[in-house]
């Protein structure tokens, strides 16, 4: 399991406190990333999970408070790089992107800056490995732990199918196979299509 940098998530996430607004959105709410002049903003997360949109079909990955965001708009301000929906009932504070780059040259905390993109780096190669592996098994039970490690909101309200086919884009008639098969040898709880539990995934199916 790959360690989150809380020490530099902290030290960022304090001078943001220091210096920002704080905001609180319910479920559901996109997390707009922008000032209404378009300027681009840092957001830390205190409270709650967001979720990372590539578009309304394609889910990359979602991350739960304590976490900065911003990193890729600050370098990259006139690129489209997805969206933000809460999942949960999610609260922080912001500050202009321009503000936190002084900050963090004034304060020193650029090491910190560089852990906390090399642990996004190395989430999104992970993912990259997985997927490119074209074992569609590995990937179903892989993101079925995942689903399985979630905030009881989301899994009382996203159906294994619905999760699965949204972060994986693999058919579901293949995801519906594979969890039926394991729903029947008693390797996970299904109900009404959630998952309960997972009581064990074995190595090949």
């Amino acid at each position: 399991m790959l360690e989150i940098p809380r020490e530099s998530i902290k030290r960022l996430g304090d001078m943001i406190i220091q210096y920002g607004y704080s905001f609180h959105l319910a479920e559901g709410n996109e997390l707009i990333r922008t000032s209404p002049d378009g300027e681009p903003l840092f957001f830390y997360l205190v409270k709650g999970q967001v979720r990372y949109e590539l578009s309304d079909d394609y889910w990359l990955s979602s991350v739960r408070a304590p976490m900065v965001l911003g990193f890729v708009d600050y370098y990259y301000p006139n690129e489209y790089a997805g969206r933000f929906f809460t999942e949960t009932e999610t609260s922080g504070f912001y500050l202009s992107a321009e503000k936190v780059g002084q900050l963090i040259s004034e304060n020193d905390l650029w090491y910190d800056v560089s852990v906390i993109l090399s642990y996004i780096i190395r989430r999104l190669l992970a993912r990259e490995m997985l997927l490119s592996s074209s074992n569609a098994y590995k990937i179903i039970c892989h993101y079925l732990n995942i689903l399985n490690s979630e905030c009881p909101e989301v899994k009382e309200r996203l159906s294994a199918l619905y999760y699965l086919h949204k972060h994986t884009k693999l058919s579901k008639s293949m995801i519906s196979l594979i969890i039926s098969e394991l729903k029947k040898g008693e390797y996970i709880d299904i109900s009404k299509g959630h998952l309960k539990s997972i009581k064990f995934l074995p190595e090949s199916f």
